[in-house]
């Protein structure tokens, strides 16, 4: 996946503990029958974190979802560890609730902490009954393993501003994806900050602020984009950027409307130069612009064929560089609405048959 450069900032190497002062582990514990796999993680951080969460729009929430929450709020927007598992969703389960604070208390008290500053999320097949004895068996493992490698990016800043920034980010990052469509029960995206660099707290807008603000953003649209190119069964990563958009949200609209499609998708998977997909897409945004005024651009490492200029017909084009193009592992599909300043990019993959094989039997 390339990575995209920014101004005045610069890439560090370190995964989530790149961040000064935070630790991670992550084994497996039994939830994944294929015992190379980890199937439970932790992270981390002796100093106590601001922290802030946003939550699925999903009426179905899991009961991570609900106990983070009710952590957050219990303890003032602090915490100092994040637990987390896959294969089982903890959702639409009885004592779902109860489980999720159990897993708590068990990091909690192999970290010497409060359960109330344990953030929890759990990823896998809902309705399935879970156990807290997996979890029990291997805690103190988990806690012991922690590490951490030599790096350094953090930033001391108040709760409400740390929440402000993420859920205005989420807007143009996580919500802009698109694997299938599917709004998650479990979806959650948390952050904490412990203050390790010794900045000055930041806690009104400003310099400070801003540049922070556009540091998370520069993580989150990265993170956004490797789920994207994640995305199960996917061949190819997907960049829709629309500029010249007279609002944020037309821009981010029309950006989500092409990512979304599941006939563009299709398109990227056969490698079928067929535009018409992609201007439908853009066709039926619930948004109000000028669809004669709007440039289409297909793109990729192998070079740019482009689809319309202005009027909505597809221009002529040789199925051959086309073929070329849609080759990479990674396209850009560029629109240009030339009626304002706004712009937004969303993320997504094809759809293969490997997707449909791995949802099809997706409790195996």
């Amino acid at each position: 996946m390339k990575m995209e450069k920014y101004a005045g900032y610069q890439y560090i190497e370190g995964g989530v503990c790149a961040a000064q002062g935070f630790t991670a582990n992550g084994l497996n514990c039994g939830l994944n029958p294929d015992k190379a796999k980890n199937d439970l993680g932790m992270v981390y951080s002796e100093r106590l974190c601001t922290a802030a969460a946003v939550y699925t729009t999903n009426k179905v929430k899991g009961a991570p979802v609900l106990v983070t929450k009710r952590h957050l709020g219990m303890s003032g927007g602090r915490a100092k560890a994040v637990i987390v598992n896959s294969k089982n969703a903890n959702t639409c389960n009885a004592d779902g609730v109860e489980i999720a604070e159990k897993i708590s208390e068990l990091a909690a008290q192999a970290l010497e902490i409060r359960p109330e500053e344990v953030i929890i999320a759990s990823t896998g097949v809902i309705g399935q009954p879970m156990s807290p004895e997996p979890f029990a068996a291997h805690m103190q493992e988990l806690a012991a393993g922690l590490s951490r490698e030599e790096h350094t990016a953090a930033a001391a800043v108040s709760t409400e501003m740390l929440q402000t920034a993420l859920s205005d980010i989420v807007e143009i990052t996580y919500n802009c994806l698109s694997i299938d469509g599917d709004t998650s029960t479990n979806d959650m995206v948390s952050i904490m900050a412990n203050g390790a660099a010794g900045n000055p707290e930041i806690t009104m807008d400003g310099t400070e602020y801003q540049s922070f603000r556009q540091a998370l953003y520069i993580v989150m649209a990265t993170m956004t984009k490797m789920l994207a190119a994640d995305g199960e069964g996917a061949t190819r990563l997907l960049e829709c950027s629309c500029v010249g958009c007279p609002d944020r949200q037309t821009a981010v609209s029309i950006a989500k409307s092409v990512v979304q499609s599941s006939l563009v998708k299709c398109l990227l998977f056969g490698c079928d130069a067929n535009w018409g997909r992609i201007m439908c897409a853009i066709g039926y945004t619930d948004a109000d612009f000028d669809i004669d005024k709007v440039d289409v651009d297909v793109a990729s490492a192998a070079g740019t064929i482009e689809v319309c200029r202005g009027n909505a017909v597809i221009l002529p084009f040789s199925e051959e560089k086309a073929a070329e193009v849609l080759a990479e592992d990674e396209i850009h599909i560029n629109i240009n609405l030339h009626q304002g300043e706004e712009q937004a990019k969303a993320w997504g993959c094809d759809l293969t048959y490997d997707y449909v094989k791995i949802n099809g039997d997706y409790r195996s």
